[in-house]
C-alpha cells in the first residue's frame, strides 16, 4: 500500500506541474508544439484528479494506522500545495481578471493621457478606444458597439490588438484566459472548451480546430490621433478596482519612435516591431523601421495595391486599398489621391464622405506574427 500511495500521489502531483509547464511561460515550454497534449491534459483533468483522490484516500487509510506515517503526511501536504497552487492561484484567469467596472468617458471627461496608446474600433459612425494598459492587464473585455457585441483581446507578450465577435456555429459565447502557447494568449471558450489563439482567432485545439472567430478592425494609434479622427468617441478608463495593477505606460512605446535602442534588435530579430498584412490568403509582414524610415509605403499583397501611412507621432499607422492606382502623397498625416485629401479614418475632406477602405493590419512582434504565419511574405523595399 505504501508504495502505491506514493506513486500515485507522484502521478497526480506530476500531472499537475506539467500541464502548468506547458501552459506558462517556462524555461523551454514555449519552444514545444505542446498546444494538443495541453489541451487534452486539461480536458481530462477533473477525472484524473477524481480517480487519483479516490486511490489516495483508499491507499492512506491502512497507511495511516502505522506509526511511521510522518513522512505521508508531509507528501500530502506538499502535493496539496501544489495543487491548490496551480489550480487556484497561479492560473491565467486568476491573475489576470475581466473589468468589474467597465468605465468609458468621452473627450471632454476623459483621465488617460493623450499620448498612451490604444486600440480602437469603429462601427457604424461610433467608436471605442481602449488603453494599452488597462486591455493589456485584462487581456480580454466583454463589450459592445452599437448593439453589436465583440472580445476586446491584447497580449503584452507579442504586443498583439485583435476584436473578434463571440459567436460560434452562431451561438453567443464566452472566454476565459487559459494560458499561452509560442509566447501567445490562449482562450477557451465555454461552449465547446476549445482553444483559441488570440493572435489570430483560429482555433487551435479541441473539436473546432482549424476555424476562425469573425474578427472587426482594429486600430493601433495614440489616443491623441484617435480623438482627432474620431472627435466623439468612448475612452475607457481605469478601473478602480485594478488601477494599481496596470502595467506603466513606457512599456509599450519603447522601440516605436527609436529603433536604434538596444533592445530593438536588428533586421528581422524575434522582438522587432513588424505591420502584419492578411487578404486573399496571402500574408506579409513589413519592417516597422522600414515605415518609419519612409512613412509611407506603396505595396501590393494578392495582386491588391495598398498602402500603409505613418503619422507625424511616430507611432499611429493606417492601412488603405489603392484600387484605382492613384498618385499618393503623404504632407502633415493628410494622404492626398490624385490631390484629394484625406484624413487617416478614409474620409475624404472635400466632400466629408469615407471613401478609403481600410485593411486590417497589425503592429506585433516579429516572432508572434511568423508563428501564426509560418509562410508570410517578408516586404523588401524596392
Amino acid at each position: 500500500m505504501r508504495i502505491k500511495f506514493f506513486l500515485t500521489l507522484f502521478l497526480f502531483t506530476l500531472y499537475q506541474l506539467v500541464l502548468s509547464y506547458l501552459l506558462r511561460p517556462f524555461l523551454g515550454s514555449q519552444q514545444l508544439d505542446s498546444v494538443s497534449l495541453a489541451h487534452l491534459l486539461s480536458y481530462y483533468k477533473m477525472y484524473f484528479d477524481i480517480i487519483c483522490i479516490v486511490a489516495l484516500i483508499y491507499f492512506a487509510i491502512p497507511l495511516f494506522k502505522e506509526k511511521k506515517r510522518g513522512i505521508a503526511i508531509v507528501a500530502i501536504c506538499l502535493s496539496l500545495f501544489f495543487f491548490i497552487f496551480l489550480n487556484f492561484i497561479f492560473v491565467a484567469s486568476n491573475i489576470f481578471h475581466q473589468p468589474k467596472n467597465l468605465l468609458f468617458a468621452d473627450v471632454n471627461k476623459n483621465k488617460v493621457d493623450k499620448n498612451e496608446m490604444i486600440v480602437g474600433i469603429e462601427f457604424h459612425g461610433k467608436s471605442k478606444a481602449y488603453p494599452v494598459p488597462f486591455i493589456d492587464y485584462h487581456h480580454q473585455i466583454i463589450d459592445s458597439l452599437d448593439g453589436q457585441k465583440y472580445i476586446a483581446t491584447y497580449c503584452g507578450l507579442c504586443r498583439t490588438g485583435r476584436f473578434f465577435l463571440p459567436y460560434i456555429n452562431g451561438k453567443y459565447t464566452t472566454f476565459r484566459l487559459v494560458g499561452i502557447n509560442h509566447n501567445n494568449a490562449m482562450l477557451e471558450d465555454y461552449l465547446t472548451k476549445s482553444w483559441w489563439s488570440q493572435e489570430s482567432g483560429t482555433c487551435i485545439a479541441g473539436q473546432l480546430k482549424g476555424t476562425m472567430l469573425e474578427e472587426m478592425t482594429v486600430h493601433n494609434m495614440t489616443l491623441q490621433k484617435w480623438i482627432e479622427l474620431y472627435p466623439n468617441t468612448e475612452i475607457m478608463q481605469p478601473d478602480p478596482a485594478y488601477a494599481h495593477r496596470y502595467p506603466y505606460h513606457d512599456y509599450y512605446v519603447e522601440n516605436i519612435e527609436n529603433p536604434n535602442t538596444p533592445s530593438s534588435g536588428g533586421t528581422w530579430s524575434a522582438h522587432s516591431f513588424v505591420i502584419g498584412i492578411s487578404k486573399g490568403g496571402v500574408s506579409k509582414a513589413i519592417e516597422w523601421n522600414n515605415l518609419l524610415k519612409n512613412k509611407i509605403i506603396k505595396d501590393n499583397i494578392a495582386r491588391i495595391p495598398y498602402i500603409l501611412a505613418l503619422a507625424n507621432d511616430n507611432k499611429s499607422f493606417v492601412a488603405f486599398e489603392n484600387n484605382l492606382q492613384a498618385n499618393i502623397e503623404l504632407r502633415n498625416d493628410t494622404l492626398f489621391f490624385n490631390n484629394v485629401p484625406h484624413n487617416f479614418a478614409g474620409i475624404n475632406l472635400l466632400t466629408g464622405k469615407k471613401e478609403l477602405i481600410s485593411i486590417k493590419a497589425y503592429r506585433e512582434f516579429w516572432f508572434s506574427w511568423k508563428n501564426a504565419h509560418p509562410n508570410t511574405i517578408q516586404y523588401q523595399p524596392k
